[in-house]
């Protein structure tokens, strides 16, 4: 007669999925691939078009 053996735990050798020490899938160390530089747009054939600007206030006659 064949002995009942318990459930035994899960092999070290074979880690859960998921698991962090899932050596599949290593730790995700974000690293930018190029240095991280400043977007400067390339200029245009004129001003960036939006919303029109306010116009400079006109001095009334007799200020100064």
């Amino acid at each position: 007669m064949t002995p009942i053996v318990p459930d035994a735990p899960i092999s070290p050798a074979v880690p859960d999925p998921g698991s962090p020490a899932d050596p599949a899938e290593p730790a995700r160390v974000p690293v930018p691939d190029e240095p991280a530089t400043p977007v400067v747009p390339e200029p245009g054939p004129g001003p960036t078009p939006g919303p029109d600007p306010a116009p400079e206030p006109v001095p009334y006659p007799g200020e100064h």
